[in-house]
This record gives structure tokens, C-alpha cells and sequence, in this order.
């Protein structure tokens, strides 16, 4: 009996260290989503205003 508990709360322990290890690898990700989001959303900005200033060229060439 007492082999068994030992048994089940090693067992317990390790399935705790790969639950903590697995949040790490998770709020990871996140970061690198978050980042990756922001970097895209920088990019369409810049794209967009990439955009207008050739819509505004266009605009002059055309006058």
C-alpha cells in the first residue's frame, strides 16, 4: 500500500513538472505571436502609407 501511494505521488510529481513546463512553452508562444502580430500590423501600416504616397504621386504625375 504505502509502495503504491509513493508510486502515485511520484508519478503526480512528474505530471506537475510537465503541466509547469508545458505553461512555459505556451506564455513562449504567446510572446512570439504577440510580437509576430505587432510586427505585421507595422507592416501594413507601412504598406499603407506606401500606398497613399504613390496614390498622391499618381494624383501629381496625372495633373
Amino acid at each position: 500500500m504505502k509502495d503504491s501511494v509513493v508510486v502515485q505521488v511520484a508519478k503526480l510529481s512528474v505530471t506537475l513538472e510537465e503541466t509547469a513546463a508545458g505553461s512555459e512553452e505556451v506564455a513562449s508562444l504567446s510572446e512570439e505571436v504577440t510580437k509576430a502580430a505587432s510586427d505585421n500590423k507595422e507592416k501594413f501600416s507601412e504598406l499603407g502609407n506606401s500606398l497613399k504616397e504613390l496614390e498622391n504621386q499618381i494624383t501629381e504625375f496625372k495633373i
